[in-house]
């Protein structure tokens, strides 16, 4: 049981995690989505409590509503609840938070936004997007009465993208049902394919791409998916490049309808990947050993075809072109390996070791230097992307040319302000040139909001270089150089 709360204690808080990091890409305060995601797995609310003396209080809201959970009882392992709870805390609480008074904002705000969400979470949200779900879970088996073939070319097919939104968990209480069926489970046989066209995928891209980082992310990638695990190289690998993803679903969805096609169904709950092959023998012919030796061979060719396919088709992305007058800008690579850029803002100097918070003055965010800043505009300090703009206005991160990548954060934890005093003139995605105008920020209205205004700017791939050396003292501008490093 020890061992097993390892495995699987961040399943089972899905909720919390999700919810969490959601407030983020959502602009909510990430306390509220914790809270959110919490309230989702509380005991008293768990399907498990009915029958308890809290029941009754934990199945109706107010003592009248009643409250419908999921089929599975309670929202541990769910995805889309929390995500689609946090949005929707995170539009409420936009919509009305500017009415309220500054002085009592701090403390009435979560409050309005969490009494309004996590009821209606219970209420609306949760049993929506369950239903959602369930609906789902109706479609396939639907298309198992049609086909079982198309069904297994359906769900080998469709199966990573379903793990991706955590809705494939809709297809499991049907695939047990029917594993205690005389004739099988279709379902989690058909997605046999998926984990083996993924580990050849990984495989594929180690030997062929010239990415050392890369490389050393696909090798414990390829053994998680060769053990059943995919989110690891299809979040960090397959999906990010787009084509090796496409194919292995594809691959996926031919193995599946073969699989099915030929009988291979799955009779009772094993591992996954590698550890799957007993699901298919029949306990109903202790004789039959045919399903799982189908099943081995179909998966060592979905792992070829993986490696195949990808290995043909893969190529490094290309290295975008050098802007013509980087020579002529903030950055210059010189003959000795050192690059230099200026001030992305007017303003004060200040040793990063200085700024209060420490995620800063730690250095673990990165090396770098401060600015106090005179006038409330952001500059490009290069050419290059902008690869981060924060909904909220307050921080913009830049890949340069030349390959450093730099954070410019406006202001110590002016991520609360919601946007609220921040205008950008860019957005992520765009190119820029030095001295581009990024961002425009009123000064007085976040120092009203009791922020401090110092401004980290910091490189963040620093272990790429030998040293990141701060080379400003006192006042600062766009002509000023700030940094230097060292390859």
């Amino acid at each position: 049981m020890i061992l097993y709360s390892l495995a699987d204690s961040f399943f089972y808080f899905m909720p919390v995690i999700l919810a969490f990091t959601a407030a983020k890409r959502f602009g909510l305060p990430e306390m509220e989505g914790l809270i959110i995601g919490l309230s989702l797995v509380y005991p008293l609310v768990l399907g498990s409590n009915v029958g308890t003396a809290f029941a009754e209080r934990a199945f109706t809201f107010l003592g009248v509503i009643p409250v419908t959970m999921p089929p599975s009882g309670d929202y541990t392992s769910s995805v889309l609840p929390a995500i689609c709870a946090v949005a929707f805390a995170a539009w409420i609480e936009r919509f009305y938070r500017d009415k309220i008074p500054a002085t009592i904002k701090s403390f009435t705000v979560p409050l309005i936004t969490l009494l309004i969400t996590i009821p209606l979470t219970f209420l609306v949200i949760g049993p929506v997007t369950s239903m959602a779900a369930s609906l789902l879970g109706a479609f396939f088996t639907f298309l198992g009465n049609v086909s079982s073939i198309l069904l297994g070319g359906v769900v080998g097919g469709l199966w990573q993208i379903l793990v991706m939104f955590g809705l494939h968990w809709a297809l499991v209480p049907i695939a047990i049902i029917n594993m205690g069926q005389p004739g099988g489970d279709p379902i989690l046989a058909a997605m046999l394919g998926t984990t083996f066209a993924q580990t050849g995928a990984a495989v594929a891209i180690m030997l062929k791409t010239k990415d050392q980082k890369l490389k050393t992310l696909a090798i414990p990638a390829a053994v998680s998916a060769f053990a059943g695990v995919t989110e690891p190289v299809i979040y960090g690998i397959t999906l990010p490049k787009k084509k090796p993803f496409y194919i292995t679903c594809v691959i996926s969805a031919v193995v599946g309808a073969i699989l099915i096609a030929m009988g291979a169904y799955g009779y009772q709950m094993a591992g996954m990947g590698v550890f799957s092959y007993t699901m298919y023998l029949n306990p109903n012919n202790s004789g039959d050993i045919s399903g799982m030796i189908l099943a081995i061979v179909m998966s060592m060719l979905a792992l070829v075809a993986g490696f195949a396919a990808v290995f043909v088709t893969y190529k490094d992305e290309e290295p975008k072109k050098e802007d013509k007058t980087a020579g002529q800008n903030h950055m210059q690579d010189k003959s000795d390996g050192e690059i230099s850029f200026t001030a992305p803002l007017e303003g004060e100097a200040v040793a990063l070791e200085s700024v209060e918070d420490a995620a800063f003055s730690s250095g673990a965010m990165g090396k770098g230097i401060a600015i106090q800043p005179s006038k409330g505009e952001v500059y490009a300090p290069c050419n290059g992307e902008i690869v981060t703009f924060f909904p909220t206005g307050h921080a913009i991160g830049i890949k340069a040319d030349n390959g450093a990548e730099i954070l410019i954060h406006v202001g110590m934890d002016t991520v609360e302000l919601k946007g609220e005093g921040f205008v950008p003139q860019k957005k992520q995605g765009d190119r820029v040139k030095k001295g581009d105008l990024l961002l425009k920020f009123n000064m007085e209205l976040i120092r009203s909001q009791g922020k401090l205004l110092v401004t980290p700017v910091l490189i963040t791939n620093t272990f790429d270089y030998a040293e990141v050396i701060p080379e400003a003292e006192g006042t600062v501008d766009q002509e000023t150089k700030i940094l230097t490093l060292r390859k």
